[in-house]
C-alpha cells in the first residue's frame, strides 16, 4: 500500500514536472485539463514558497487560469508572445487576462 502511494506520487510529480517543462520551452498542449493545471500549479507552489506567498496575500480570488499565467509571467518570465503560444490564446486576450488578474491585486496600505 505504502509502495503504490509512492508509486502514484511519483507518477504525478513526473506528469506535473513534464507540464511545466513544456511551459519552459514554449510548448503547447491543448490537451491539459483544468486538474491538469491544478496540480500543476501546486507542484510549483511546492517548490516555490514564493509564489504561494504571492497567491495568498496578494491577490483576491485567482483561478487556476489566473495562476498559470502568473507563473507563466512572474516566475518563468515569458513575453506575451510564448504565454499566448503556450496557453493557445491570442496576443489580446494575453493582454485582457493580464488586466483582469491585475483587477484582482489587493492594494496594501503602509
Amino acid at each position: 500500500s505504502i509502495r503504490k502511494h509512492r508509486l502514484k506520487n511519483s507518477l504525478i510529480f513526473v506528469h506535473y514536472t513534464d507540464i511545466l517543462d513544456i511551459m519552459s520551452k514554449n510548448e503547447t498542449s491543448p490537451l491539459w485539463t483544468t486538474q491538469d493545471m491544478s496540480y500543476a500549479v501546486a507542484y510549483y507552489e511546492s517548490s516555490h514558497t514564493d509564489v504561494t506567498i504571492k497567491f495568498e496575500f496578494e491577490y483576491l480570488n485567482l483561478t487556476i487560469s489566473d495562476k498559470i499565467f502568473i507563473i507563466l509571467e512572474n516566475y518563468l518570465k515569458k513575453t506575451d508572445k510564448e504565454i499566448s503560444k503556450i496557453l493557445s490564446i491570442s496576443l489580446t486576450t494575453v493582454r485582457t487576462r493580464r488586466s483582469k488578474i491585475k483587477a484582482k491585486q489587493i492594494l496594501r496600505q503602509n
